[in-house]
């Protein structure tokens, strides 16, 4: 048993690492380069989509730039191109007026349609606070769990993980300077795909965390039944 666990821990914990290396290359990648076109990121990024269901890219906006930041948009080919306002039913409008804004401006996803181009992350309160975290703390954050859209019922509960990149201030693309890379991520995708099926693992894995207030989180749960006299490992990832 300890054999087991040892082995399935060690390989979970090394997808979740693969998962911090492959978003911290494309920071990176923004960081180091004068400006990046939607043709080059999805170059860099569709070969990193593995147990990823999307990677994105969202400049942070000033409201005085929205007016700009759009027209250089609508110009390099996206004709109707503004930011949005994404509702938890996904319905879409205009985004109101606030004093900064983080539209998604590129993205690459697996198998799932994701949030429009121009969905402003900063609307949602639950990724807002995300992005304020790794702003303040200039780390990679992950979300707490959250529900994807358009991803099959075993596998739509994941994690967001955020990033801020600085780029250089010369850069003159539209998006140009601080922003975000973020990658959305399918939690039964990222711990179970490769194991065995339910019916035949012989391990009940539970990744849980804690709220802000301290209460139990769960981020993923094994949907195979516990033994009758079951053995238990309890460990910090």
């Amino acid at each position: 048993f300890q054999l087991l666990v040892s082995e399935r821990k060690s390989r979970i914990t090394e997808r979740f690492q693969d998962q911090e290396l492959r978003l911290d290359s494309l920071r990176r990648f923004f960081v180091n380069s004068r400006s990046v076109s939607r043709e080059e990121f999805a170059g860099y990024t569709q070969p990193l989509l593995q147990r990823t269901q999307a990677y994105g890219w969202a400049p942070l906006i000033s409201h005085e730039q929205r007016p700009a930041f759009e027209r250089e948009v609508r110009v390099q080919g996206l004709k109707d191109f503004a930011i949005l306002d994404l509702d938890a039913m996904g319905h879409v409008q205009v985004a109101a007026p606030r004093e900064e804004y983080a539209p998604l401006l590129y993205k690459q996803t697996s198998r799932i349609a994701g949030a429009p181009l121009g969905a402003d992350l900063l609307a949602d309160p639950g990724r807002r606070a995300v992005l304020h975290k790794a702003r303040e703390s200039g780390a990679m954050v992950v979300s707490r769990p959250m529900q994807l859209n358009g991803v099959e019922p075993p596998f739509s509960r994941g994690v967001l993980l955020v990033e801020p990149a600085v780029r250089a201030p010369s850069a003159a693309e539209a998006g140009g300077g601080s922003g975000y890379v973020v990658a959305l991520i399918s939690m039964r995708q990222l711990v179970a795909d490769g194991f065995p099926p339910p019916d035949q693992d012989n391990l009940v894995v539970d990744i849980n965390g804690r709220t802000a207030d301290g209460q139990r989180e769960a981020f993923y749960e094994s949907t195979n039944a516990i033994a009758q006299d079951p053995l238990y490992y309890h460990s910090m990832l």
